[in-house]
């Protein structure tokens, strides 16, 4: 546990570098010296639940899911999306929660979840902390913690802008109704 409290203090420093790199620079992974910190100290992430709270995430993505297909998400709270607020499981009675159950039904083919990331900075962001490398060739590309259990809170606070099809989100005000509970 001592490695992991200073693995995450040195990781704490780089991990905006590579944040803010991670799309602008192939090199991000080296520069933020992601490697080094995982050699030096010994860990990856193992047993370590990270919270990302941003705009969401693709659920769908690569390195995000176990060999096996599995998702490594445990949930997502998403509190843009209210309609699951009364659902049994959901304690907060705010926002749509779903469940690690629900995320591998809907990657195994069953009923696809509402919530997303439009942008993709969510996704960025979780990438460049726990993402494993599945979705790069050779696993070039591996967030800081790769094996990290990962938990989400969406939060859109000024919305989000339309791509293509896709409709725009609705501008969301979630700080001033955060969950006690989390």
């Amino acid at each position: 546990m001592r490695a992991e409290m200073k693995c995450w203090q040195f990781v704490a420093g780089l991990a905006a570098l590579f944040v803010v790199t991670a799309n602008a620079d192939p090199l991000a992974h080296t520069e933020a010296r992601a490697d080094q910190a995982r050699a030096t100290y010994g860990v990856s992430g193992n047993n370590v639940i990270g919270a990302i709270f941003d705009r969401g995430i693709d659920w769908r993505h690569d390195d995000f899911r176990n060999p096996d297909g599995t998702t490594r998400i445990e949930a997502i709270l998403d509190l843009s999306d209210d309609s699951g607020k009364t659902a049994p499981g959901n304690p907060y009675g705010m926002g749509t929660l779903y469940t690690r159950a629900q995320i591998d039904s809907a990657l195994a083919g069953g009923n696809q979840l509402a919530t997303r990331d439009a942008v993709g900075h969510g996704t960025a962001t979780a990438g460049g902390c726990c993402g494993n490398g599945r979705a790069s060739v050779g696993g070039k590309f591996i967030g800081l913690a790769p094996n990290t259990t990962i938990v989400v809170v969406k939060m859109v606070t000024e919305g989000a802008v339309a791509h293509g099809s896709v409709a725009a989100e609705a501008p969301y005000n979630g700080i001033t109704r955060m969950p006690t509970a989390l």
